[in-house]
């Protein structure tokens, strides 16, 4: 396939322009006619600063108590384990909702439980992250503090601690971040009394059609997530020193704690599927609702995973062009609901609109983060065999398929197949665009809302093993594109 055959800054000017769109739709129907309830965004600020500082606070601390359990296993284990916690950061939401759902029964709606699924979607990865951080910083320290005769709660309290403090703060902004500009979890856990701003806006829009000031929210939210993120999502990197478990790095009962984290997630999960099989016979009454939701599903997918590969390409085609990446790659959106409104008030509202909005909004609001997560880093590691190729005349077709592309077959898995999950299982996004259609993730939402949390599990299952059959098509597709171009 050849690549996008246009002058370095209109392509440039292309890509960027996309990723903007939902912003220039905000000043496009923004109106200064506000009719703000002081009191009541006071009280939407209130529980989105308990809930995310209370998951931030509580994530940071048994983060760095995990990364110290992850360690107690030997290398191996560690390797496995250190995949696993990260399952409820990378599964879309969703499920975390319906496993906490289903192990705390009755399930307490408001800031408790709020906090309570926020904790569980991002305490694994904090302890990944802290996990990393302590084999980059503490090298030999630990053992040499036991041979000076320091003791470990000292150890931690003057050398551990200080090290991370840089991940700690980087950690806990992450969380908070997170949480902030959540729609899901508050709209589904947070009842009447853990209204958070984004559901506030969500409200504003959707029930008192007050769009003006829901605008204004939403520009309040938006400037306040990047204030932070400017201030405190700066981490240096450090070089990395030999790193040798000691005792002072390992802890037993934490590592009893992970475990148990796991068993919670996976296992609380596992354990109530199983119970949901004896609802089989219930779910034949929505067969045909199924079968015209995973069409449906499917069709948006598809178009997804084409729009991004082409976003794709033209991120790398741009990057050939210039050696350096399209300032898009950053604009991680901070709101669903801004994404959402801006096209709910654009498109008109019918299923057929529904095939070009909700592809564009997964587009906007999942790129970014894929491409910063797997390509960013390793492209601009070839940037010498880039500029040796371009000194040799080399098309930048040959360059972006036979030497980018050739080398980031994993990479390019593993975005595909969480694009492939995130779009299967989605329904805030789809919530906030207004759609028409009735997708798996949507399906699901609705069973959990109206707590027949066998259907949901059921539907939820199905949306794995659609999941697992279609990464499996992408792995072999990824593999065999390969093939083929070193065969020619």
């Amino acid at each position: 396939m050849k690549v996008f055959n246009l002058s370095p800054k209109i392509l440039s000017g292309s890509l960027f322009l996309i990723f903007i769109l939902p912003y220039i739709l905000f000043f496009k129907y923004f109106t200064f006619d506000i009719n703000l309830n002081l009191s009541e965004l006071l009280w939407a600020l209130k529980n989105s600063f308990i809930q995310s500082a209370g998951a931030a606070l509580f994530c940071v601390v048994f983060g760095v108590y995990f990364a110290l359990g992850l360690f107690q296993f030997p290398h191996k284990v560690q390797n496995v384990l250190t995949k696993l916690v990260l399952l409820p950061q990378i599964l879309p939401s969703l499920f975390s909702i319906l496993i906490a759902f289903s192990i705390v029964d009755p399930f307490p709606m408001g800031h408790l439980g709020v906090i309570f699924i926020f904790i569980l979607v991002n305490l694994g990865f904090s302890s990944f992250q802290f996990y990393n951080a302590i084999q980059e910083k503490v090298g030999q320290l630990a053992l040499v503090s036991e041979v000076y005769g320091i003791g470990r709660f000292c150890f931690y309290r003057k050398v551990l601690l200080p090290l991370l403090w840089s991940d700690i703060k980087l950690s806990f902004t992450f969380v908070f971040l997170f949480s902030l500009s959540s729609l899901s979890i508050p709209l589904v856990a947070g009842g009447g009394k853990g209204t958070n701003l984004e559901v506030l806006i969500f409200e504003k829009i959707f029930i008192d059609q007050n769009w003006s000031t829901a605008w204004f929210l939403m520009l309040f939210q938006s400037s306040l997530v990047f204030a932070l993120s400017y201030f405190f999502l700066i981490n240096r990197s450090y070089p990395a020193k030999d790193f040798s478990a000691h005792r002072y790095t390992k802890s037993k009962l934490a590592a009893v704690a992970v475990c148990a984290y796991l068993a919670i997630y996976i296992g609380g999960y596992l354990y109530h599927l199983v119970r949901s099989f004896d609802s089989l016979e219930f779910m034949s009454d929505y067969v045909s609702e199924i079968q015209a939701s995973t069409f449906k599903t499917l069709e948006i997918l598809i178009i997804v995973l084409v729009s991004s590969y082409f976003v794709l390409l033209g991120w790398v085609t741009d990057y050939v062009q210039r050696l350096k990446h399209n300032m898009a790659v950053n604009l991680i959106s901070v709101s669903t609901v801004l994404v959402g409104f801006a096209f709910y008030l654009t498109f008109p509202q019918t299923r057929n609109y529904d095939l070009i909005k909700i592809p564009l909004a997964f587009v906007i609001l999942f790129t970014p983060g894929l491409f910063k997560m797997f390509f960013e880093k390793r492209i601009d590691q070839m940037r010498i065999q880039i500029v040796v190729a371009k000194s040799f005349g080399i098309s930048k077709t040959k360059i972006i398929h036979e030497i980018i592309f050739k080398q980031l077959k994993r990479q390019l898995f593993m975005a595909v197949s969480l694009l492939t999950i995130w779009s299967l299982s989605d329904f805030a996004i789809l919530r906030s665009l207004g759609t028409q259609t009735t997708t798996l993730g949507l399906m699901t939402q609705s069973f959990l809302t109206s707590y027949r949390l066998d259907a949901a599990y059921l539907v939820s299952f199905y949306i794995l093993m659609i999941w697992f059959i279609l990464s499996a098509i992408a792995f072999f597709v990824i593999e065999g594109f390969h093939v083929d171009h070193k065969k020619h």
